[in-house]
């Protein structure tokens, strides 16, 4: 599965590179949204969140909640990442 992060530019972080493993994590008690998938880069430093569209982000949740997932960095273009994701 392959989803794009939002958000990157309220974020200060060390820009992920193509091929870089990223963490997922779960956020449930987001006041904003309560399906968010936070991402962030090796450093622990969050980059973004999955997209919301087409419910991309209940997708990954529910996936993050029932089993083990790798994400890693596709590219970064204009302030959007593109990450693929797959069952580890």
């Amino acid at each position: 599965m392959t989803v794009g992060v939002m958000g990157l530019r309220y974020y200060t972080f060390k820009e992920p590179q193509s091929n870089e493993t990223v963490i997922l994590k779960r956020e449930p008690s987001n006041p904003y949204d309560s399906k968010a998938v936070a991402v962030y880069n090796q450093q622990s430093e969050k980059v973004g969140y999955v997209s919301k569209s087409y419910d991309v982000n209940g997708k990954v949740f529910n996936l993050l909640r029932k089993q083990k997932v790798s994400a890693t960095v596709v590219t970064v273009l204009g302030g959007m990442m593109i990450v693929y994701i797959e069952l580890a």
